[in-house]
């Protein structure tokens, strides 16, 4: 989990219908009216301006959207404050998964919000096992809305950890080879490849750099991820 590109001005769909769409959804929660919380064309309008904020990834796993089951979007206030379902700054886009362990608890902000903080001076990745943890030196305050993010989200699930640790390996490898002196055509496609926006747990990917001390290329990843 990392900070969030910035979220820019409401999208055009959002401030058009944001009114009408609320005033259906509220009709359903008072059983005024039958239906799911969105429409599936708003959804799909939500998804397209959501999915800007992460490069196409969930904002709590930071696994490609596209490579798993995704058909909602996430409320970091629970929609069942009809106030809080078509609001811009609450939505993010998240992947089935993160999303039903999640549920619709409400976390009192317990939850770490990227777009209005940086979660990644939070966490640690364990090089071995790709568990992530609460980083070290974090107040109590602090470490317990890491905690609180990894147990909503289930952060510690198994095939996340497994992918977490190959990305560390593979990229630790790498930064090895490149040290030997290869060539260039390897480098380039190294920092190509890691350096994306779009490349999966850019936790891991800075947290390797930082720890290779190669802090400068940590700091580019994340202007690029920005831009």
């Amino acid at each position: 989990m990392v900070r969030t590109r910035s979220r820019g001005a409401c999208p055009q769909a959002l401030q058009a219908n944001r009114g009408r769409w609320t005033r259906r959804w509220r009709r359903i929660l008072e059983g005024r009216a039958r239906g799911d919380w969105a429409t599936p064309r708003a959804k799909q309008a939500l998804r397209e301006a959501v999915t800007q904020l992460t490069h196409g990834k969930c904002v709590y796993c930071e696994g490609h959207l596209g490579a798993q089951s995704w058909t909602g979007v996430e409320h970091y206030r629970p929609k069942s404050n009809p106030d809080q379902a078509f609001e811009w700054t609450n939505l993010f886009p998240v992947c089935d998964i993160c999303n039903g362990r999640k549920g619709s608890e409400d976390h009192g902000g317990a939850l770490l919000k990227p777009d209005d903080e940086d979660p990644e001076r939070y966490f640690s990745v364990h090089p071995d096992t790709g568990s992530v943890n609460a980083a070290l030196g974090l107040s109590a305050e602090e470490s317990a809305r890491a905690e609180a993010t990894i147990r909503l989200c289930d952060l510690q699930r198994t095939e996340l950890c497994d992918e977490r640790a190959r990305l560390f390996e593979r990229l630790s490898d790498w930064i090895l080879l490149v040290s030997r002196g290869p060539s260039d055509d390897l480098l380039e496609r190294g920092l190509r490849s890691y350096l994306d926006p779009r490349t999966a747990y850019k936790l891991v990917v800075r947290q390797v750099f930082e720890s290779k001390g190669l802090a400068e290329l940590a700091a580019e990843d994340r202007r690029r991820f920005q831009e």
